[in-house]
């Protein structure tokens, strides 16, 4: 279901090629290290956005709360955007653009410009130095139109299945335990949806999102457990981050990478560097020299 939030979005076939914008600092690091960066989401330089979506998730909510008879769902629907405020650090993205390499993304995110070709549409060849995590891979979805769109049409569809695929009786006392789990995984894939929000003012950036966060629970009787694996995973120097290395599962590109000095292990499929020639030569040299 979250997955078809993305899919109605964007209507056609995904990207064939996606673009990852940075300054020549941070370019020196992806280089360097041969890893990108999926930063937390509370790390980023604007959050409103994210804000925004949770508040538009709870006025959805509540709408549906006012027509819902089982205390089942009432129990699991009233304390998702609690939920979601609570988990806001535990959601990591990294951020590309759709389209060849264009001056308009050079001068609005920086000179160095990491690409991806997508033989099949699919997601960039990215993942997570260990396992332990769900990734997803969504359009931006932008306007509050059609963020108020995705997240209905999500929950009443949620809500029917919370009552499809349980059943027992109400007890007293137990209902919020009983609703914690249903609302963990319903709260981490809202949490998906909304971490590709952003404000219709942006839609010229044409801009997807790869999304890293923890394991769905598929009633495991232990959250908690999952959640401390995926902790293990999280860097927090300079900022809280995950590294993300190439799949090895991922056919090599056609043709040769650039620069030559790389190999088979680089994340990406070619460096579109801005800056003078002299200026990469230098840093070339100097990785070499690492």
């Amino acid at each position: 279901m979250t997955r078809e939030v993305a899919e109605a979005t964007f209507k056609g076939p995904g990207p064939r090629m996606l673009c990852h914008y940075t300054h020549e600092e941070s370019s020196e690091k992806i280089i360097s290290t041969r890893t990108l960066w999926a930063t937390c989401l509370t790390e980023q330089s604007d959050t409103t956005e994210l804000k925004h979506g949770i508040a538009l998730v709870e006025e959805v909510a509540m709408e549906l709360l006012d027509k819902e008879s089982n205390p089942f769902v009432q129990e699991v629907l009233s304390g998702l955007a609690d939920f979601m405020q609570s988990r806001r650090s535990t959601l990591f993205i990294t951020c590309f653009c759709d389209g060849a390499p264009s001056p308009f993304h050079i001068e609005k995110y920086g000179s160095v410009c990491f690409r991806f070709t997508q033989p099949r549409g699919g997601p960039p060849p990215l993942t997570m130095k260990c396992t332990g995590g769900e990734r997803w891979f969504s359009p931006v979805i932008y306007g509050e139109r059609d963020q108020r769109r995705a997240i209905e049409h999500y929950l009443p569809a949620a809500s029917k299945l919370l009552v499809k695929h349980s059943k027992g009786s109400f007890q007293r006392g137990r209902l919020d335990w009983m609703a914690s789990i249903p609302r963990r995984d319903l709260g981490l894939c809202l949490l998906t949806i909304v971490a590709s929000f952003k404000r219709k003012n942006f839609y010229r950036d044409r801009e997807w999102r790869l999304i890293f966060s923890p394991p769905l629970s598929l009633s495991s009787l232990a959250p908690d457990l999952i959640d401390e694996t995926f902790a293990a995973l999280i860097e927090s120097q300079p900022r809280r981050h995950l590294s993300l290395r190439r799949e090895l599962t991922f056919p090599p590109p056609d043709g040769e990478l650039w620069p030559p000095l790389f190999d088979g292990s680089t994340p990406y499929d070619e460096v579109i560097y801005l800056p003078p020639p002299s200026r990469l030569a230098k840093l070339i040299a100097r990785i070499k020299g690492q």
